[in-house]
């Protein structure tokens, strides 16, 4: 469940991969505290292509084991007080939709941006994210968007791009979602289409490939914008 506090805390690092355990030391109902240290003065930015290495942010949380759990997010890319965030790992597997691959129209846009958003957000958090019109407030990235090499993405669908790579939660794997035998790597939905019948999907190795919408063993890993405007931050390097 949520604190009751409503402060939104967010925990930076540059350091890549990244978990709440290798995040955090521990956080305060006013800051973030690094080795007993308070940390401020926080500048977010998105992909840094000199150190192929990205910040991270903390908001909201999801039953990911026994328990919620905050959210980790990665930051694609910054945009005057916007930014865009990626969760750093697979969060939950469902079928994009049973007939459709039109994103507008599928069951998983109305599951991201009803239950999801619900059960992952207070009201207050709600309110810091961002409509993306027609993609909605809570979305999958779309190839497009995966190819983009700004946000640390490599350009070539057939490209095995570590960066593209997500394992899943152990609530994700316990709902289904598909094990790569010897690797903590598995496959996530994205949002476009790339004929009338399928979908695109990252696969375990970060390539671009297709699925089958109804597949209910492929991993949702969420994206959003979020208005940075909005939120008290704190954190450390």
């Amino acid at each position: 469940p949520h604190s009751d506090t409503d402060s939104i805390f967010f925990i930076l690092t540059k350091s890549s991969p990244c978990s709440p355990k290798t995040c955090i030391i521990f956080v305060s109902n006013a800051s973030v505290v690094q080795n007993g240290i308070q940390m401020s003065n926080i500048k977010i930015s998105g992909y840094d292509a000199n150190a192929n290495s990205y910040q991270y942010m903390l908001f909201g949380s999801y039953m990911q084991s026994r328990d919620d759990q905050p959210i980790l997010w990665r930051v694609l890319t910054v945009d005057g007080n916007y930014a865009l965030l990626l969760s750093e790992v697979i969060l939950d597997t469902r079928p994009f939709d049973a007939v459709t691959n039109d994103w507008n129209k599928s069951s998983l846009k109305q599951w991201l941006n009803s239950s999801f958003m619900n059960e992952a957000f207070r009201e207050s958090e709600q309110d810091v994210i961002l409509s993306n019109g027609d993609v909605g407030k809570v979305f999958l990235l779309s190839s497009a968007e995966l190819t983009e090499p700004s946000y640390g993405f490599s350009s070539d669908i057939n490209s095995k791009d570590a960066n593209r790579r997500a394992a899943g939660s152990m609530l994700a794997y316990n709902n289904n979602l598909w094990r790569v035998e010897d690797s903590s790597y598995t496959n996530y939905y994205a949002r476009s289409k790339p004929n009338g019948k399928n979908v695109d999907l990252v696969t375990s190795k970060g390539e671009i490939k297709i699925a089958r919408v109804e597949r209910d063993n492929v991993g949702i890993r969420p994206a959003m914008w979020v208005d940075l405007s909005k939120l008290s931050l704190s954190g450390g390097d």
